[in-house]
């Protein structure tokens, strides 16, 4: 069977926010996988807006009730949902990235296949 000199496997792991490439060689019947990372996927970023998010949430010390306090705890609210934007904005970075990289690599795998294919077709109505 034909296989192309450079086929890309695409792995996605949700859970650890990673997109990996996998180029796959064939050297003297060997398979050998080469790991390369494809995507940076803003993580530290999503993670200090997660952070900071987080030091909002905390509660604050027992205050007495006047205009400051309640203009205070008005715009905390406030960075709280702009960070929370923020979040939002990034996740949709990162799930836009995800879906081009998915497409991408479908989309060689398809090629790949007719290439494949195609070289089969070759051989079996070349031959002599």
């Amino acid at each position: 069977m034909f296989i192309p000199e450079n086929d890309w496997i695409f792995v996605v792991d949700n859970e650890n926010n990673k997109i990996e490439a996998k180029e796959r060689e064939e050297e003297e019947g060997n398979l050998i996988e080469k790991e390369i990372v494809a995507v940076d996927k803003l993580e530290e970023e999503i993670n200090k807006i997660i952070e900071e998010e987080k030091n909002l949430n905390k509660k604050p010390e027992k205050q007495l009730l006047s205009i400051s306090t309640q203009t205070d705890y008005q715009q905390q609210q406030n960075i709280q949902q702009n960070i929370q934007q923020q979040i939002n904005h990034q996740q949709q970075q990162l799930n836009k990235q995800i879906k081009i990289i998915q497409d991408w690599g479908e989309t060689n795998f398809n090629i790949n296949r007719w290439i494949c294919h195609n070289a089969m077709l070759y051989k079996i109505f070349n031959r002599r």
